[in-house]
């Protein structure tokens, strides 16, 4: 599915609710997503880059709904994530077999956070038993676990079926 497609059918869908304040910040400039590639080193990911473009992630706090991450937002969390296990030895950080040993890499993209220090990551340097632009979850506990096969499917599956939970929406196909 195209990533402007997907975000009409998500704004479409939280037009159901006339009541609700807007939860999206405008989109990033290109300046700002190209400021984020430079400390990157390398491109965002193509679907993460036009989302952003589209919505420069939450404007406010939704309980229970993962926070998708502005570009400041994502730079903020490169520092935080590299930071959160430097403490723990390697052998106490638990992989699923699709994601490679490390306590941190520069080649995770922290998109999204639960408020509690927790970060979903799209991974471009998984083990084979991965796939390119997978999503991980990076438990700052020690714990890494994949979500999903890429941006899209992990948007889809638990960003959009939480924002339909919290305020009882409808999909729209």
């Amino acid at each position: 599915m195209d990533i402007d497609i997907f975000w009409q059918r998500v704004d479409q869908m939280l037009a159901q609710r006339d009541d609700l304040a807007p939860i999206f910040n405008p989109g990033a400039t290109e300046e700002e997503l190209q400021a984020l590639e430079t400390e990157l080193g390398y491109p965002l990911p193509t679907d993460l880059r036009e989302s952003l473009a589209i919505h420069n992630g939450l404007c406010r706090w939704v309980p229970n709904v993962p926070q998708l991450s502005s570009v400041s937002n994502i730079s903020s969390n490169l520092a935080y994530g590299s930071g959160q296990l430097e403490n723990m030895p390697l052998e106490d950080i638990s992989f699923d077999p699709e994601i490679k040993p490390s306590k941190w890499s520069r080649f995770w993209i922290p998109f999204a956070e639960d408020g509690s220090g927790n970060l979903a990551c799209i991974d471009l340097d998984p083990t084979e038993a991965g796939t390119v632009g997978q999503v991980i979850d990076f438990d700052y506990h020690g714990e890494l676990h994949h979500q999903s096969n890429s941006y899209l499917d992990w948007i889809d599956e638990h960003f959009v079926s939480a924002l339909r939970e919290a305020f009882d929406l409808d999909y729209i196909e």
